[in-house]
Parts: C-alpha cells; sequence; structure tokens
C-alpha cells in the first residue's frame, strides 16, 4: 500500500482510496479483500477536524516526559551536591519548570504576510492587553498602558525622584494588579513610609490620626497582591526564583519593580558594560517569558547633571 502511495504521490495524483484502490489489480483486491481494508483504515484515522486536541495531547506527553528527565537530573544532582550548590540547583530546576510549562513541541517558524493581517485581525477583535498604572494621565501617555512581557526603564540622574515614582506607581498598579517590588537600596521603613505617605496623603512625620489610619488600612486592604523584597545583593537568579515562588503562591504576577538596575549583584569576571548588556536581556527575556511587566530604575551618570538641558 505505501508503496502505491509513493506512485502516486510521484505522478501527482491525490491519494484516497479511490484512486488507491484502483492502484492495484482485480485479483490483488479480491484476494486482501481491500475495499473492506480501505473502509476499516478510513474509519480508524483520527479526524482532521480535532487535530487541535490531538497536538495537544502530543504536546502534553512531551512537557511530562520533559518534566520527568528533568526530575531524575535533580535528583542525581541533589545526591552529589556539596552545601554551596543548593540554591544552584533549586535556581536551575525551578527555571527549567516553568520553561517546560511555556514551551511549545513546534520550533519557531517564519511568518509571511498573511500572517500579519491575521495578527492585525486579532488585536483589531480582541484589543490589546494593557496593565494600568492607575494614573489616568500616564495611562494616557502610554496609549492605555503597559503591555505584558515589556521590560520598561525608568532611568535619570541621581535625586531626581525616581524611586519616589515607582513607589507611587507600585502603591497606584497594587490596588488592581498583582505586583512586586524589589529594594536594592531603600529599607523596608523607608518603603512603609513612602507608601504610608502615598496612600494617606499626608507625611509620617505629622504624626497619626484616626482619618490616617482608616485611610492605611482601607488602601493595604485593596492591595492584596502587594509583595516587596527588601535585599541588597539580588542576583538575577535569585529574582526568577522569588518570582516563580511567588506566581505559584498566588497563581498569577502582573508587574514587578527593580530599584534599581546597576546595583544588582554583578559577577566579577563581567565587567559594567558586559553585566548591564546581560542583565537587560535577561530582564527582558523574563519578562516575555512570564508575561509580566518589569519597570527597572536605572541610574543615569553624574555627568549629565553638567548638561545644559535638564529635562
Amino acid at each position: 500500500i505505501y508503496s502505491k502511495m509513493l506512485e502516486l504521490f510521484n505522478r501527482k495524483v491525490t491519494i484516497d482510496a479511490v484512486t488507491l484502490y484502483n492502484c492495484f489489480s482485480k485479483h490483488e483486491q479480491e484476494i486482501w479483500d481491500l475495499s473492506n481494508y480501505f473502509n476499516n483504515l478510513i474509519d480508524s484515522v483520527a479526524s482532521s477536524g480535532n487535530i487541535e486536541y490531538y497536538a495537544k495531547i502530543v504536546q502534553d506527553k512531551y512537557k511530562l516526559r520533559a518534566v520527568i528527565s528533568k526530575a531524575n537530573q535533580c535528583a542525581e544532582a541533589c545526591y552529589s551536591a556539596n552545601s554551596n550548590d543548593v540554591n544552584e540547583i533549586i535556581t536551575n530546576t525551578t527555571n527549567h519548570f516553568v520553561s517546560i510549562q511555556n514551551s511549545y513541541v513546534t520550533s519557531i517558524g517564519i511568518d509571511y504576510a498573511d500572517s500579519v493581517i491575521e495578527h492585525i485581525q486579532h488585536i483589531y477583535t480582541h484589543k490589546k492587553e494593557f496593565i494600568k498604572t492607575n494614573d489616568e494621565l500616564l495611562d494616557d501617555r502610554l496609549l492605555g498602558g503597559f503591555a505584558r512581557g515589556e521590560l520598561v526603564i525608568l532611568a535619570a540622574r541621581p535625586g531626581m525622584g525616581k524611586s519616589a515614582m515607582a513607589i507611587n506607581m507600585f502603591a497606584n498598579m497594587s490596588k488592581t494588579q498583582k505586583a512586586i517590588f524589589f529594594s536594592l537600596e531603600m529599607s523596608m521603613c523607608e518603603i512603609s513610609e513612602r507608601l504610608f505617605s502615598n496612600y494617606t496623603q499626608t507625611n509620617i512625620s505629622d504624626g497619626f490620626t484616626d482619618q490616617s489610619i482608616n485611610d492605611l488600612s482601607e488602601n493595604l486592604a485593596l492591595s492584596k497582591g502587594l509583595a516587596i523584597v527588601n535585599n541588597s545583593r539580588i542576583t538575577i537568579e535569585t529574582l526568577k526564583r522569588y518570582i516563580v515562588d511567588y506566581k505559584v503562591k498566588h497563581a498569577t504576577i502582573d508587574v514587578i519593580f527593580i530599584d534599581y538596575l546597576q546595583l544588582m549583584s554583578r559577577p566579577q569576571k563581567m565587567s559594567e558594560y558586559e553585566f548591564l548588556s546581560y542583565l537587560t536581556r535577561e530582564l527582558k527575556l523574563l519578562a516575555q517569558e512570564m508575561k509580566i511587566v518589569i519597570v527597572c530604575l536605572s541610574q543615569l551618570n553624574r555627568a549629565n547633571a553638567m548638561a545644559r538641558e535638564k529635562r
């Protein structure tokens, strides 16, 4: 049967039960009962109408095999590990499981003009999903807010209020989004003080009033997804681990803030330029893989203070 199918293919003849059946002699058709055989063969073939469902089954089995394989590798690594390897093993294993969860069986293909039209139609039909900052003026300037998968750099020279702006955005967004603030510079007390000012519109130095306590309680009750990580020695691997842990506990995550880029721990072997290039690429990939927004603060060189135009 396969040989006959090849013949039809080489002659550019459509292959179906009729054309294939007629490739055989009368004697072959009768002795092998090909009519019934072909009918049974057609009945047993999966319908193309369910192709997406079948592909999903294959994909899920692929992912399960990948999990089993990685779990075995992890077990072997654990048996032979010393105390210095623990965090690295956990990070590598966690990252691998996340990549399996987000992976597809098919490799990335080439998109043609038709794909562009399909994407435009999809955008028009479903509208682009934005994560709002809950600041009307800023959302308007951003044409709707931040888009998932974006790495946003908020940069300025020292003393311009980057942290204050980031804290305000974080406080506003945490009322409707799941948000984490990674502080590499400010203490937990400093962050709490700034959140108090944002939520109550008063300075903590003015003392507490019944109104300020009520305002603080109401805003914190809305901000159930708010999380703060105060770690001055954070690495990109540790950052990923925090995010995965948060996602496991809360099912989803929308936006993270990092204050600030240059304070993240740098390997000795990397120059500052190499490290910042590596770090921004890793953060961009992380935003895309996790489908989150990453807002990262960055310190501009102090030489910019000498510029005539300050804006």
